[in-house]
């Protein structure tokens, strides 16, 4: 919710830190909540729906190629019913913390002291002068126990499988390899295929019933997560489908152990430990989106790949208009690939 906003595609659901919006804006998906109002006034609400400690904020300005708007001081208030607001303090002062300089670089405001509530704003006082109020922001905190939700103790149900559900830094992604490794060393191998410009290693899982060998007329898959590094699902999802077949074949699920015979599977979990490790370290909430996206020298793999059909496209007109000439092509792949 918010005070006001300056059109449908900058109102208070695009408000939400690293939030992207398109090549253009003013459309339906605009990259900040922007305030319609440039006043003192202007507010943006999270209702966090029960009582939470709340300890901090980080913010972002707006996402844009077209246009500079971040906000450059804020106050915060709570409230427990939406009507009553109280001010976040410094001592005896009514606090006011520092936001942002740039577009992306996301910043962090801890408050002087945790506040519990159920709702806060984050209320612009001063903002880049040829600009206007624009934010996108996370508020950080926890859920306090409530003796009234007699449920809300209760453990979440989540996946009957026993695999490791979570994110996996470089070390602790070699061990889980290695793990599954020692534990179905008959059907899996680990090998790798070169290294990161900082010289990590990258690992690939093998799975099939000959490891290490290719058996003529048996596919082969292979599957590569993590090109960008800071897109950390492809990486856990590798990491958990290696273990579950793993499991499944020691336990004798027949349609895992036929996969296994019959498909030769290679696993590539992370193509870029190197912008994983930056994304990493730095933080989910403060990385922003564009670190730990490239490589080490700033290459986005994604879009680097050798365009090996214009090559043999190429050289197929060539021989269909000079069908008496031998045709020699030389291609020069970019450096980082």
């Amino acid at each position: 919710e918010s005070s006001s906003y300056l059109s449908v595609g900058l109102g208070p659901h695009r408000g939400r830190l690293n939030i992207q919006s398109g090549l253009e804006d003013d459309d339906e998906y605009d990259g900040a909540w922007c305030a319609g109002v440039e006043d003192q006034e202007q507010w943006l609400q999270l209702n966090a729906l029960r009582p939470t400690l709340f300890t901090g904020v980080i913010l972002q300005g707006r996402n844009s190629i077209w246009s500079l708007n971040w906000v450059r001081t804020y106050k915060v208030q709570f409230s427990n019913d939406s009507s009553v607001w109280q001010p976040c303090m410094n001592g005896s002062e009514e606090a006011v913390f520092v936001g942002n300089e740039d577009l992306e670089t996301p910043v962090l405001a801890l408050f002087p002291e945790p506040s519990v509530a159920q709702y806060i704003r984050i209320n612009p006082q001063t903002w880049f002068s040829n600009g206007t109020i624009c934010l996108r922001a996370e508020v950080l905190g926890c859920p306090v126990p409530d003796p009234d939700n007699p449920h809300f103790s209760e453990t979440e149900s989540g996946s009957s499988d026993d695999l490791d559900f979570r994110h996996h830094n470089y070390n602790e992604m070699r061990k889980l390899m290695k793990s599954v490794n020692d534990e179905c060393p008959n059907i899996t191998r680990i090998y790798t295929i070169g290294r990161s410009y900082t010289g990590l290693k990258l690992y690939v899982m093998e799975i099939s019933d000959n490891p290490g060998k290719h058996e003529l007329g048996e596919p082969e898959f292979r599957y590569v997560a993590g090109m960008h590094g800071n897109e950390v699902l492809g990486r856990e999802l590798l990491l958990n489908l290696m273990q579950y077949i793993c499991r499944e074949y020691n336990r004798g699920n027949q349609r895992v152990i036929q996969l296994v015979k019959d498909t030769r599977i290679h696993l590539l979990p992370s193509m870029n430990p190197d912008g994983y490790e930056a994304a990493y370290e730095k933080g989910s909430e403060l990385s922003g989106w564009a670190l730990g996206r490239y490589s080490f020298e700033g290459i986005d793999m994604n879009h680097n790949f050798p365009d090996l059909n214009n090559i043999m496209w190429d050289a197929q007109e060539m021989v269909s208009m000079f069908p008496h000439t031998v045709c020699f092509i030389w291609t020069n792949s970019e450096s980082q690939t």
